[in-house]
């Protein structure tokens, strides 16, 4: 091939001389001397400049070289470009300025490439000199899916030789451009433009990926996950026991559900211990059921809410696609929890615009040796056709007691003989299409042992005093049988009859009351248990706050006391003190003190000793002026005679403290 294309150069050589001569003569017969001078003058090379391949040093592809040969010359004109590669030529080519030809004489790795040009004349210009790289070797490693979620995929990328990498190419199965990241290890490529561009494809989904290097070389594998579409719920705004609520699944715009797809729904409800850690009680139940997709979307469903023992409701959304083996391929699930107001105290569901099964429970305390009769409504249409059964499981391991009762009936009794956890469901078993529902309450021997409560206990609270001032009142329980299900407490004023005390929740065991300065308070609590058993009252003391004013003549100054006019303080005065080791001191006669302070900025830190013990140091700093607080409490279990002393510390900066009196509860 060598010697052919130098026999190739030479014939054109040969046959431009020849035309030249031939055209040379032509312009000695036709035209003046002086013509026929400057074309003869002609010594001069043409002058060029050479760039290969865009100026990039390689490339993978040397069918296609882009050569930048753009050259000048003073009077003739440049003829023709000579190419040699690697030793190799000259390849002769017309002259242009640029062109892109198949690399002759190429090896992988580095070729030497030289280029001269020549005008019409003959004259050979020096040589211009250029390595391009041939690169055909993709780099090796590995890029392997290491997590995904809506949003997007995160990969996990291992190179064989990381500087062989100029980046990493991602691409759904039809993206028309990749997106490519710089190397790293481990890269997340969100879905959408400029990353994984998939658009409406989800289901199994087939990522190309890839190492890409500075030639273009990429090793492309796929990778497959199923992407879920992103769902999310609607409901309706306010909820309520006994009327209409409607749940709305939502599809992303751009995503169908095919012929064989729909909506598999549970509808559950429970405290936290029964929908956050499966540990089912009696006040657990649910509902199962799927329903075919409409013009390739979920249906929403609208039902009257029902009373439940506990008005927490969640409801699980999961798409479905049936296989062909019968199977369900279930994907996109989205969780939704919400409460509901009280205004029915229907159990059941009475109407549904979706065919559901709702199941409902004799007693939801199943006691042992006691029979239970769980019932089967069919609402919306459903049909209890294709086989019906009713299953319980009672206990857990290896050898549970299981009953079994293939019916039409919608009634299904049971004595459990032991206590464990119950599971009572009823489903068909001969149909494509889920519908079921459970309760799983737990089977107990019979509790007939009353709760027990701690007499109430009250304590200074934090805060501000003024008329009132806060007092927490605690309490516990305890129960051996089936456990507490909730309190009672209850107080008297001034001796008067016993009025409750509404608590923020049923098991609350402490609450903070504003009391009166002045008047007499008793407080009882008492709980009652899971079985419905009511404890007896346990009665607190009586006890009455006071409030002593810092002008009290039995409150006690050291010397660097003196009065302030505040208006915000009780009696529009307060004492102050700012000197390190100023004191004052109070003796009383109670159950709890608390020293009432001005807090804010430039007030400071004081020592506070107790009956000659030092309990703390108190800090009255503060951002902003907060008049009247109790900053420092202490309780005793029983009525005594105590003494407070208070030493300022004189805090560098902000050295005040003041006294604005005393709280006592007696």
């Amino acid at each position: 091939m060598l010697d052919e294309s130098r026999r190739l150069g030479r014939f054109v050589q040969r046959s431009r001389t020849n035309l030249l001569l031939a055209v040379f003569l032509a312009i000695s017969l036709a035209a003046p001397l002086t013509s026929v001078i400057v074309a003869a003058d002609d010594t001069t090379p043409p002058v060029g400049t050479l760039k290969v391949n865009g100026g990039s040093p390689v490339t993978n592809d040397p069918n296609n070289v882009r050569f930048d040969v753009p050259a000048t010359d003073d009077l003739s004109g440049v003829a023709v470009v000579q190419l040699w590669v690697n030793g190799g030529g000259p390849l002769v080519i017309d002259y242009a300025p640029s062109f892109v030809i198949p690399l002759p004489w190429w090896n992988q790795g580095p070729n030497s490439i030289e280029v001269r040009w020549q005008d019409v004349t003959g004259n050979l210009s020096d040589a211009k000199s250029a390595t391009l790289t041939i690169d055909l070797t993709p780099p090796s490693g590995t890029v392997k899916m290491y997590d995904y979620d809506a949003a997007g995929v995160t990969f996990d990328v291992v190179a064989s030789t990381a500087s062989d990498v100029a980046g990493v190419v991602f691409a759904c199965e039809d993206q028309a451009v990749p997106a490519v990241r710089a190397y790293a290890t481990r890269i997340t490529v969100p879905y959408g433009p400029g990353g994984l561009d998939c658009g409406g494809a989800f289901g199994e989904v087939t990522f190309h990926v890839g190492l890409k290097d500075a030639a273009g070389n990429v090793s492309l594998s796929d990778v497959q996950i199923f992407r879920d579409p992103t769902l999310t719920l609607t409901t309706s705004a306010s909820a309520a026991t006994g009327h209409p609520f409607t749940i709305t699944p939502n599809q992303p715009g751009d995503y169908l559900l095919p012929s064989n797809g729909g909506c598999r729904w549970e509808f559950r409800w429970g405290d936290d211990a029964s929908l956050d850690d499966q540990n089912f009680n009696e006040t657990f139940g649910s509902l199962l059921f799927d329903i075919p997709a409409r013009s390739g979307r979920c249906q929403p469903w609208t039902f009257t809410l029902p009373w439940v023992p506990v008005r927490q409701y969640e409801i699980n959304v999961s798409l479905y696609i049936r296989q062909s083996d019968g199977g369900m391929l279930l994907f996109g699930g989205v969780r939704q929890r919400f409460n509901a107001s009280v205004d029915s105290t229907e159990r059941r569901i009475t109407s549904s615009s979706l065919p559901i099964a709702q199941v409902l429970p004799s007693t939801y305390t199943p006691i042992v040796g006691s029979p239970v009769t769980y019932t089967r409504y069919l609402i919306g249409g459903a049909s209890g056709s294709g086989n019906p059964v009713w299953v319980a499981h009672l206990g857990t391991g290896e050898d549970p007691i299981v009953w079994e009762k293939w019916t039409t009936s919608s009634t299904f009794t049971i004595t459990p003989p032991k206590p464990g956890r119950l599971l009572v469901q009823w489903y068909r078993e001969q149909s494509s299409l889920l519908l079921g529902a459970m309760y799983d309450p737990p089977v107990r021997y019979k509790d007939t042992t009353d709760p027990n409560t701690t007499a109430p206990i009250q304590r200074f609270a934090s805060g501000g005093a003024g008329p009132t001032v806060p007092v927490s009142i605690t309490w516990s329980g305890t129960d051996k049988g089936w456990g507490i299900k909730g309190y009672r407490l209850e107080r008297s004023v001034n001796g008067g009859a016993w009025t409750k005390v509404t608590l923020p929740s049923i098991t609350t065991k402490t609450i903070i009351q504003q009391l009166t300065n002045g008047k007499s308070y008793r407080f009882r609590v008492r709980a009652t248990d899971k079985a419905g058993n009511v404890g007896s009252w346990d009665y607190g003391p009586t006890f009455k706050p006071r409030r002593v004013s810092d002008g009290n003549t039995a409150v006690r100054y050291s010397s660097g006391w003196k009065t302030v006019a505040d208006p915000t303080a009780f009696g529009a005065v307060v004492h102050e003190a700012t000197a390190e080791g100023r004191a004052v001191r109070f003796t009383f006669t109670g159950r709890d003190i608390a020293w009432l302070a001005e807090r804010g900025p430039g007030f400071g830190k004081a020592k506070v000793y107790v009956d000659g013990v030092y309990i703390k140091t108190v800090d009255t700093g503060h951002d902003l002026n907060l008049p009247r607080r109790l900053v420092f409490r202490k309780h005793w279990s029983y009525v005594g005679t105590h003494t407070i002393r208070i030493v300022v510390s004189g805090t560098s900066g902000r050295p005040t403290i003041s006294l604005d009196g005393f709280a006592i509860l007696r």
